[in-house]
């Protein structure tokens, strides 16, 4: 039987109510040391030529971005598994499977790239003219008369890349599971993607509409100055997993992992399986 939001919720409340600052060093530390990582190397951006800043710039945000994803997954696994206590030095601790786990965000950066160059190319004539443009008024003059004549082509790329970025964003939603199927399961990628397509057969919506159950939260976190982020991101990072593992089950191939404190690995024994008190629980 398909575990409903609130359940999984629940569950994911039951786990942090334990110890919350496990989740919280995994999602918000571990995640954000990335972000600032990212944000040092812009500084020396302007250091260099301007046409490799261009270059460079997307390449660097995608490692430390990726890499920050990584980091949240890997740990994130063994702590829904039942791991109590999150180190320092595993927040840089990366594994073969990294390999693996580059692929779809990889993927999925040269699908919106794609999307981008084909609505842009039209209007590559206006780009090269500002690029050339020697002066503030020369650049404002070149978009005036831009929009004077074609202001109708201008208007209709941007829809069409509306509609491109929206048809790519319903498409990966088959593969959002991915990340923690290539972590937990240990597959390459490319089982890793079969298995998400899979594993979203009858749950697409469910997928789908998954971050709207937290939409509460996330305007507590607004409200409350983004204070209130620090546990909504957490929570829902947490009860996405969980709505991993519930599908996983659902699909058969939940049942056989658990954490071992004695070899801080994540091992097979079904009779221990976190997954058997979820459902006894609901």
């Amino acid at each position: 039987m398909k575990k409903s939001y609130l359940e999984i919720k629940l569950r994911a409340k039951k786990r942090m109510r334990g110890k919350f600052s496990d989740p919280f060093v995994i999602v918000i530390v571990g995640g954000g040391i990335y972000t600032i990582i990212n944000s040092f190397l812009a500084r020396f951006y302007p250091r260099l030529p301007q046409d490799y800043i261009f270059i460079i710039s997307p390449i660097v945000g995608l490692i430390t971005s990726v890499l920050g994803m990584y980091i949240v997954k890997a740990r994130l696994i063994p702590y829904l598994y039942g791991k109590v206590g999150v180190k320092f030095k595993e927040l840089f601790k990366f594994e073969e499977d990294l390999k693996h786990f580059f692929v779809f965000p990889v993927l999925k950066k040269i699908l919106y790239f794609s999307a981008g160059l084909i609505v842009t190319l039209p209007l590559y004539p206006l780009m090269n003219n500002l690029r050339n443009a020697t002066s503030d008024v020369e650049m404002e003059s070149i978009i005036t008369n831009f929009l004077e004549q074609d202001l109708s082509l201008f208007i209709q790329n941007g829809l069409l890349y509306l509609a491109l970025s929206l048809f790519i964003a319903l498409i990966l939603v088959k593969f959002t599971l991915f990340p923690y199927i290539v972590i937990d399961q240990q597959v390459s990628w490319k089982q890793a993607l079969k298995k998400s397509w899979h594993y979203t057969a009858g749950n697409y919506f469910r997928v789908l509409f998954f971050p709207f159950a937290f939409l509460g939260w996330f305007l507590l976190g607004i409200i409350t100055c983004g204070l209130g982020f620090f546990y909504a991101i957490p929570y829902y990072e947490v009860s996405r997993g969980y709505l991993y593992l519930s599908i996983k089950e659902e699909k058969g191939d939940g049942g056989e992992l658990v954490f071992d404190t004695d070899t801080d690995q994540v091992i097979t024994n079904s009779e221990d399986d976190p997954l058997a008190s979820f459902n006894s629980e609901f």
